[in-house]
């Protein structure tokens, strides 16, 4: 896991993320990875508008469109499961008669079982922020038995569950756009400057513009966005790490130098290099 961790923290991107990961469920037999994240659950436990969450699919489009896209996933038996329970449960444990699973769940482990996605673990990523839920479905190969799964998971449980919970705060520090759309510079600007608690007219001083230009840059922000006040842009923008970031950082190796490797753990005190 010491591979994972270091490239981990050197990921910069969300698909950075998100590729290491999936090849990294690969190597254990999950071969196939959902992770979906939201943070604007309601008050009343109700998961809220798919286009505010994150949801990330290896599946290809066929899968997504008729599990995701229609929001099948939210009468799924491990779906049901993750929403009251943290931690990580085998496949076998929700879809065997002994769970009684409904007949709409039924259906959707029917709907699996017709995609080779017959076997799997589901995976409730525990946090302790209001109103954040996270989830990630793990499928394993199709030549791979729940049996050969939970043998698996009774070898390598423990490290593919921390996997999963490091790639989701891995996924909390770097940019995404939900369902949404990516802020231009201006709009970010705008938006960051009203987090700071400065009038539209003092924007428009810092900036160099107009107060109308101003309130177009946060009108546009206001739609990409899909919220009605200006300050549920700027909440929902820093959320999505689209506001006070700095870009990729360059991480230098134990030199120090700009001709250094980039990676710090190549080299220097084996406490470090070698646990």
């Amino acid at each position: 896991m010491r591979g994972y961790t270091t490239d981990l923290a050197l990921a910069q991107s969300l698909d950075d993320v998100w590729d290491l990961h999936c090849r990294a469920m690969a190597d254990f037999g999950f071969d196939r990875v959902i992770y979906g994240l939201t943070r604007v659950t309601g008050a009343n436990g109700s998961l809220g508008d798919l286009d505010d969450a994150l949801v990330l699919s290896n599946h290809g489009q066929s899968y997504d469109d008729a599990f995701i896209n229609t929001q099948m996933f939210r009468d799924a038996p491990g779906f049901r499961w993750a929403r009251e329970n943290a931690g990580a449960i085998g496949w076998g444990a929700l879809w065997d008669d002994a769970a009684q699973p409904s007949e709409r769940e039924r259906e959707i482990i029917a709907f699996h079982r017709s995609r080779n996605a017959h076997a799997g673990y589901t995976v409730s990523i525990a946090h302790n922020t209001a109103r954040t839920f996270a989830v990630a479905s793990l499928t394993g190969r199709p030549d791979l038995s729940q049996a050969d799964l939970d043998a698996i998971w009774a070898d390598e449980g423990c490290r593919i569950w921390t996997m999963n919970t490091m790639m989701h705060l891995k996924v909390l520090a770097v940019p995404h756009r939900g369902n949404g759309h990516e802020l231009s510079g201006r709009q970010r600007e705008a938006l960051e400057w009203v987090g700071e608690g400065k009038s539209y007219r003092d924007i428009a001083t810092i900036m160099g513009v107009s107060m109308a230009t101003v309130e177009k840059h946060l009108r546009l922000a206001r739609e990409k966005l899909r919220v009605s006040t200006t300050s549920q842009a700027v909440l929902k923008a820093a959320f999505q790490n689209q506001i006070y970031t700095t870009g990729h950082t360059r991480v230098f190796g134990p030199d120090h130098g700009p001709g250094s490797t980039g990676h710090p753990c190549r080299a220097g005190d084996p406490r470090f290099t070698e646990t």
